[in-house]
C-alpha cells in the first residue's frame, strides 16, 4: 500500500540523517512524528498489534499513545474471544456423542414404556385414561428437557427443542392442550 511505502521511506530518510548526525534534533522529532502518526493510522485501521510493534521503535513513548494502544490490545483480545466463544456455541458437533446416546436410551425406554403400558392395560392391569397418558408424555418431555439441558445443542437439530436455548423447561409449553371432554375416562386402546 502507499502509505507503507512513503512511512517506510520517511523512517528510512531520518535514520539516515540521524546516522550522520546523532544530534539532529529535527531528524529526530521527524522520526518520533512519522512513527506517532503511523501508530494512529493503525489504531484506526484496527491493527493494535502493529500498533504496539511500532510504539516498541520509540525510545519514550508518550503516556496517552502507550494507553491508546493498550485499550486498543484490550479490545482486540475481549472481541476475539468473544469470537471464539461464538465459534463454540455454533460449532454444531460439539456433545454430539452424548446427544446420540441420550436420545438413543430415551428413544428405546419410550417405547419399551409405551409396549408396558399397552400390555398392562389390555390384561386389565391398568385402567388409563387420555389425562394420564398426557402427564406421562409432559413428564417424560419435561425429564428430557432437564436432562439435556447441560449439553449444547445445535440450533437446529433433532434435540433443539430440548437445549439450554430453549426458554421453558417443557420444549412446547403453552401449545398443549387438554383433550376433549368427550375422551375424557375413556381407555386409549
Amino acid at each position: 500500500m502507499e502509505i507503507y511505502a512513503q512511512f517506510n521511506q520517511c523512517r528510512f530518510g531520518f535514520r539516515q540523517a540521524l546516522e550522520a548526525w546523532p544530534e539532529n534534533e529535527r531528524a529526530s522529532a521527524g522520526l518520533r512524528r512519522s512513527i506517532e502518526t503511523m501508530i494512529s493510522y493503525e489504531l484506526a485501521h484496527g491493527a493494535p498489534r502493529a500498533a504496539q510493534t511500532l510504539l516498541a521503535e520509540l525510545q519514550a513513548p508518550a503516556p496517552l499513545l502507550v494507553d491508546r494502544v493498550s485499550s486498543a490490545l484490550t479490545a482486540a483480545a475481549s472481541k476475539h474471544a468473544r469470537l471464539e466463544k461464538l465459534e463454540e456455541e455454533a460449532d454444531p458437533t460439539i456433545g454430539d456423542l452424548g446427544k446420540s446416546l441420550w436420545g438413543s436410551t430415551f428413544v428405546v425406554l419410550w417405547i419399551a414404556a409405551t409396549f408396558s403400558v399397552g400390555y398392562c392395560w389390555r390384561h386389565g392391569m391398568l385402567n388409563i385414561t387420555h389425562n394420564i397418558v398426557a402427564a406421562i408424555i409432559l413428564g417424560g418431555t419435561g425429564l428430557v428437557s432437564f436432562a439435556t439441558a447441560s449439553y449444547r445443542a445445535p440450533r437446529i437439530g433433532i434435540l433443539s427443542p430440548f437445549s439450554q436455548h430453549s426458554r421453558s423447561p417443557l420444549p412446547f409449553s403453552g401449545s398443549f392442550r387438554p383433550p376433549p371432554a368427550w375422551m375424557c375416562g375413556r381407555p386409549m386402546w
